[in-house]
């Protein structure tokens, strides 16, 4: 057994707007969609998981989605704001697809993934676009690494 690392490529030009919703705002455009997620409605998420301490109040839960935005909500999730930002992203397609997770196959991997997204003034002028390109592009390119 080992400690099996992976990356999270976080978009905030699509997560920012998802938190900026309100919940109602929310549930209009996406709709809390229970596949692929161990709970079935934004509500059992809340008071199952996301707000601390876990809560069997009820009516907190719907005046909290009836009232708040998600980011409103993450920020009360004291110790699972990662968490509950990865189970939004999960719920909106579009944002699960621009924001992807990674699991590198070794040590080269992480070290090349984590290069390729810090910008550098002279890529352009030295013919490496690494820096361009997304995790997906850099690591094809470098694929016999591993």
């Amino acid at each position: 057994m080992g400690i099996e690392n992976y990356y999270w490529i976080i978009d905030r030009a699509v997560v920012d707007p998802l938190l900026a919703l309100s919940w109602p705002e929310f549930h209009r455009r996406y709709r809390w969609k229970g596949r692929g997620s161990q709970w079935a409605t934004a509500a059992e998420f809340l008071a199952e998981f996301a707000l601390d301490p876990e809560t069997d109040d009820l009516e907190l839960v719907h005046r909290i989605l009836a009232t708040r935005t998600l980011r409103w909500t993450m920020l009360l999730c004291s110790d699972m704001q990662y968490f509950f930002m990865l189970e939004v992203i999960d719920q909106v397609p579009e944002a699960k697809r621009r924001c992807p997770t990674f699991t590198p196959r070794c040590l080269e991997e992480s070290a090349l993934l984590i290069s390729s997204m810090i910008p550098r003034r002279s890529a352009a002028a030295d013919g490496d676009d690494s820096r361009t390109n997304g995790p997906n592009q850099v690591l094809a390119k470098y694929n016999h690494v591993c």
